[in-house]
């Protein structure tokens, strides 16, 4: 089995997006929700239409994080 990583997961959106970069930030990654954090602050400054969307991903990523303690770490 390929092991699937942000790298390779990037090179996919931006392949299916007509060459437009991504930028993906997994919930193990010690940095994620802090960011999402910042980026929902940054949308709702900016009344954004996505805040829903941003706030349930936050959401996702906390929960997932709070059943996968030991899976959480810098990033590579």
């Amino acid at each position: 089995m390929k092991v699937i990583n942000c790298q390779t997961l990037g090179d996919m959106c931006e392949h299916m997006l007509d060459g437009e970069p991504v930028f993906l930030i997994r919930a193990q990654d010690i940095l994620a929700l802090e960011i999402v954090e910042k980026y929902y602050n940054l949308a709702d400054v900016n009344k954004t239409r996505n805040l829903g969307r941003v706030r349930s991903v936050m959401k996702k990523m906390q929960e997932w994080r709070n059943e996968n303690r030991d899976r959480v770490k810098v990033p590579d």
